[in-house]
């Protein structure tokens, strides 16, 4: 399940939302967080797009994600 989104993450901007379930990547079913990383990752490296199945609001919803490299879009952190 999404419980967050990075507000400037490829996430949030190809329209997913927290409390979407994530079902499937690229057709490959995943059943927990550590199957869908496997899942994204297999798909190629950051840039390409990546196809979601989500259960959303009791429907079966398609997204398509763009892969980014989590450094281009998280903070980094503090450091002194």
């Amino acid at each position: 399940m999404v419980a967050n989104l990075a507000s400037r993450g490829p996430g949030a901007a190809a329209g997913l939302k927290a409390g979407d379930i994530v079902v499937s990547v690229a057709g490959k079913e995943v059943p927990d967080l550590a199957g869908f990383f496997r899942a994204v990752w297999s798909v190629g490296e950051a840039g390409v797009t990546v196809p979601l199945t989500v259960y959303r609001d009791g429907e079966s919803v398609e997204v398509v994600i763009k892969s980014s490299d989590r450094r281009r879009f998280l903070k980094s952190p503090v450091t002194h």
